[in-house]
């Protein structure tokens, strides 16, 4: 398989994760748990001086993955950008880098969130080294 495909097949991946993350994201706060309830509504309820800024730790869970939006959009870009580019060299080592990177994101998501979301992001982790690896250095 070229790597363009392997590419396109990552960006979908990514393109999942991102859905599966936004639809997490939306409703993270809307918990049927009575437990998992009162540890958001202290989350929200309570806020604490950090550098400079007064924020409660609702609105560091809410940014953090907002961040995370920006990341994966930046991940699509660049191999977007890597699918089509002529310069062979930086492709690959642009695909060794993320791949790297997806790699240490699946070992999070297995330690900290859920074998789903990890499974999703060792699977891009394979395909762009794979990618990386059939790239053909002129």
């Amino acid at each position: 398989m070229k790597p363009k495909v392997l590419i396109y097949f990552a960006i979908g991946l990514i393109t999942l994760h991102l859905a599966g993350h936004a639809a997490g994201h939306f409703q993270w706060d809307d918990v049927r748990n009575p437990e998992f309830g009162s540890v958001v509504k202290v989350m929200k309820s309570h806020q604490g001086q950090f550098m400079g800024a007064t924020r409660t730790m609702a609105d560091y869970y809410h940014g953090y993955s907002l961040i995370l939006f920006v990341l994966f959009g930046i991940s699509i870009g660049i191999l977007w950008l890597c699918a089509t580019a002529q310069q062979t060299l930086l492709v690959k080592r642009l695909l060794a880098i993320l791949s790297a990177g997806y790699l240490i994101l699946a070992v999070i998501e297995w330690i900290y969130f859920f074998p789903f979301a990890s499974l999703v992001s060792l699977l891009t982790a394979l395909l762009l080294l794979t990618a990386s690896r059939k790239v053909s250095i002129s």
